[in-house]
């Protein structure tokens, strides 16, 4: 029967298609593969039922069987499953439930979700045996009076109603859509006052750099300006309007990022759904790649309204990892991390039961270089290499310092040379005259840059110099991404630029030089470690397997002070890599009261990081 439709679907919905319409509105725009189409309109109903009473392990399987493991042309042949009366009255039981629901996609495209949602009507109809007629009338109906899409997009949303009016003309009916409730339109700044049952969205993944007039229109409205924060991600919008859209008792399921779980600039976000907006499941695909043309570390996840006790977390086949309690989640909402693992979820306990302070307690954490300008068009701006060096004047070199790339840093140690050099040129530079023809060619490009258009900056000095002594006094330096958790202890020299991190001990705790020294070299001891490791992967900041080691997860580390001096001495052990982080972690291990399970989970998950 709706064989047909399928081939049509394929034929006008397939994934050129869908990425190529109007190549003027395809920022942030992926194309969703059904199969995760189907998983979030599963997980959506799934997380609406439950709450309601309504869900149950019989549900769950008829709904996967159903649904999930078969496609329409499927269910409409002779092949398909058969059931007893029992199930039968199950499937219709849902259909009655999810018959007045309804359902809002705030940036629909072409409709590729909320046809998913549509197709699960179609499937439990099928599979009870349902006339054309009367198919007929439930779609349409749902169609006409419950369904509601918007995008900004007018090519995606006609295409979306073309393929609408196609699946009701394959159950034989001359059908041309009426309404209104499918709109071309920004929804954000949308006055409509719609509230539903079901929210269901993958929102376009579109940063604030290089889309500032996409967050001028949002900003400028009452709606922006409630939500906005700085380095936020566009997405973000789409989850408070969804939560202003949806009825309370409601449900949302999307598809995005997962950065926004840990990233700074998503901190009002947090403290939002903490406060408003419950997660009810998360399926994190880490670094799984879900999209074809995009890069990206997806996650789907469930809201509602309605406070949550605890968190399913499910893995990429929808089967249940582990419930979490919400508290254990929402890490004093700075963070949200999703520990699934018991042992894991032990050790850290016993961290933060043991170790009595944070790194940002009694150290400093600062941010590298910010030329501005390394380079432009192949040639040195500011960074030079060192077949460059002779075109720089005699009298400047005196302010040429090695600089030095973040991979430069690896466990304990760094690169003592490096083939590039800067033009440390800060506010206290003296060779004006001569850097200013030097840097002539480059003075337009320079001049462009936000602090010196705000008069904080002179148009030839670096953007952020930061002061000159954190690069050469003692100090621990950290890559901003990372593999592993590689922290060094440096002495000399060591210029770099923002993504590398200097981490020093504060006025108050230096007693003399080489206490300071030695305090340094224990926390690099320490840094090294797996049980920081562990810490910094399931507790602090990830791109898929990478570690972002930035100033608000570095900060957050616990530790125990009265342990560093002791662990100073292992720094300077010339011993294998391996052999000097067991010496370390045993010491830790104790003060810590592993137990031997603990110590030998922890053991075999460090050294994959090696």
């Amino acid at each position: 029967m709706f064989v047909n439709y399928t081939e049509a679907k394929s034929s006008i919905l397939h994934e050129r298609v869908v990425i190529g319409i109007d190549s003027g509105y395809t920022r942030g725009t992926v194309y969703t593969p059904e199969k995760i189409s189907k998983y979030m309109v599963y997980l959506l109903i799934k997380d609406y039922m439950c709450r309601q009473g309504a869900w149950s392990a019989q549900r769950e399987a008829l709904l996967k069987k159903v649904y999930l493991e078969h496609t329409i042309e499927k269910s409409d042949s002779k092949a398909k499953c058969r059931f007893d009366f029992e199930a039968l009255s199950e499937l219709r039981a849902i259909l009655k439930f999810l018959k007045p629901l309804t359902i809002l996609d705030l940036s629909c495209g072409t409709g590729l979700l909320l046809l998913a949602y549509l197709e699960l009507h179609i499937q439990l109809m099928i599979f009870l045996e349902m006339s054309k007629k009367e198919m007929a009338g439930h779609l349409q109906t749902l169609i006409e009076d419950q369904l509601y899409a918007y995008d900004i997009n007018e090519a995606a949303t006609d295409y979306f109603k073309t393929t609408l009016e196609i699946l009701m003309t394959c159950l034989d009916e001359a059908y041309s859509l009426k309404s209104n409730h499918i709109r071309n339109g920004n929804s954000l700044i949308s006055t409509d006052n719609v509230k539903v049952d079901l929210i269901i969205g993958n929102p376009p993944y579109i940063g604030e750099k290089g889309n500032l007039d996409l967050f001028e229109v949002i900003k400028a409205s009452n709606f922006g300006r409630q939500y906005y924060e700085g380095k936020m991600d566009y997405f973000y919008f789409f989850i408070y309007k969804a939560y202003e859209c949806l009825k309370r008792n409601g449900s949302l399921c999307y598809l995005t990022s997962n950065y926004f779980l840990t990233a700074d600039g998503a901190m009002k976000l947090r403290n939002f759904i903490k406060e408003q907006f419950n997660i009810s499941q998360m399926l994190d695909f880490n670094d799984e790649k879900i999209f074809k043309e995009k890069k990206l570390h997806a996650c789907i996840y469930t809201l509602t309204p309605i406070p949550q006790h605890e968190i399913a977390c499910l893995d990429a086949n929808l089967n249940l990892k582990a419930t979490i309690k919400s508290s254990e989640v929402y890490f004093n909402s700075k963070t949200f991390h999703f520990i699934s693992d018991a042992i894991v979820a032990q050790m850290l306990t016993k961290m933060k039961k043991n170790f009595s302070a944070h790194l940002g307690d009694y150290f400093e954490v600062k941010q590298g270089i910010v030329s501005g300008a390394d380079r432009c068009n192949g040639l040195p701006v500011f960074v030079y290499k060192t077949s460059e060096l002779a075109a720089i004047p005699q009298v400047l070199l005196a302010d040429i310092k090695p600089f030095f790339k973040n991979s430069s840093i690896k466990h304990f140690d760094h690169d003592v040379q490096t083939p590039f050099y800067i033009l440390y040129t800060d506010k206290y530079f003296k060779q004006k005259e001569v850097v200013m023809p030097f840097l002539a060619p480059y003075k337009d490009k320079l001049m462009l840059r936000r602090e010196v258009k705000n008069g904080v900056r002179q148009w030839y000095e670096l953007t952020w110099p930061r002061e000159a002594t954190m690069f050469e006094k003692p100090k621990v330096v950290v890559p901003q991404r990372a593999k592993s958790n590689y922290f060094a202890y440096s002495e000399g020299q060591f210029y770099a630029s923002a993504d590398v991190y200097y981490i020093f001990s504060k006025l108050e705790m230096t007693m003399d030089e080489i206490t300071e020294m030695q305090l340094l070299k224990g926390l690099t001891a320490f840094l090294n470690s797996y049980i920081v490791l562990l810490y910094l992967y399931y507790k602090g900041k990830r791109k898929g397997e990478a570690l972002e080691l930035y100033a608000t997860p570095l900060k957050l580390i616990p530790y125990e002070p009265s342990l560093l001096l002791g662990l100073a001495k292992f720094y300077d052990m010339k011993l294998p890599l391996a052999e000097k982080l067991d010496a370390i972690n045993k010491i830790l291990y104790e003060a810590l009261n592993l137990s031997e399970e603990e110590s030998t989970w922890l053991n075999k998950f460090g050294r994959k990081f090696l």
